[in-house]
């Protein structure tokens, strides 16, 4: 009885052993297709902020350029007032008709007279395109001048018009009683190769004849 008892009991011991080895072991696979969608999940996060790091920089770099050209332009178009202003100032110490040189039917634009040292008024006769208004760097001041030759090409356009203040808003009595001249100093930037219809930047002063 106690042999059939221990060859029982053996018989169970092997068969729960088969089992055993049988049965199938997912531990190290599971382990493995976690780890890989945990990768995934976290290259996709990197991804995700690298773009978006990237985004940010183009558009703060794009936002600076604008930024610097709106500085230049409102410069640019600031001068030209002044330089008018200043033109009506020297006739007045020169004794001189406040107004000589204004003519109103021309549109002017600014060069540097190397000779005086100073901005001048420049009239472009018939322009019939813009780019007798083009802007260029003189690399002898570092002044923005309309002069081609030796100076370097920038992307900005500028033009200066003027027109007559009237007394008592009666045109019928300009130019020969005008009080004063509108001053319109308007620049423009090419951006990507183009310029706009219309300029970016505008500044408008009016000056009169009287101190």
């Amino acid at each position: 009885m106690n042999d059939e008892l221990r060859i029982f009991i053996q018989c169970r011991r092997i068969r729960n052993s088969s089992r055993r080895r049988a049965r199938p072991n997912f531990t190290g696979q599971n382990l493995g297709g976690q780890g890989l969608l945990e990768a995934v999940i976290a290259l996709g996060i990197i991804i995700t902020g690298v773009v978006a790091t990237l985004t940010f920089a183009i558009a703060s770099l794009s936002a600076g350029v604008v930024s610097e050209s709106r500085i230049i332009a409102a410069n640019l178009a600031r001068e030209g007032v002044e330089v008018v202003r200043n033109f009506r100032d020297s006739n007045w110490v020169a004794s001189r008709d406040w107004d000589v040189g204004l003519d109103t039917t021309k549109i002017y634009t600014l060069t540097w007279n190397e000779t005086a040292k100073k901005m001048e008024l420049l009239a472009i006769a018939s322009p019939i395109n813009r780019e007798p208004f083009r802007v260029y760097r003189s690399s002898a001041s570092a002044m923005y001048v309309a002069d081609v030759t030796g100076n370097g090409r920038t992307s900005f356009f500028r033009g200066i018009t003027l027109s007559n203040i009237c007394k008592d808003g009666d045109t019928a009595l300009c130019p020969s009683d005008r009080i004063g001249i509108r001053v319109k100093s308007e620049v423009g930037w090419e951006r990507r190769g183009a310029l706009s219809e219309k300029p970016q930047m505008s500044v408008v002063a009016d000056l009169y004849k009287w101190r």
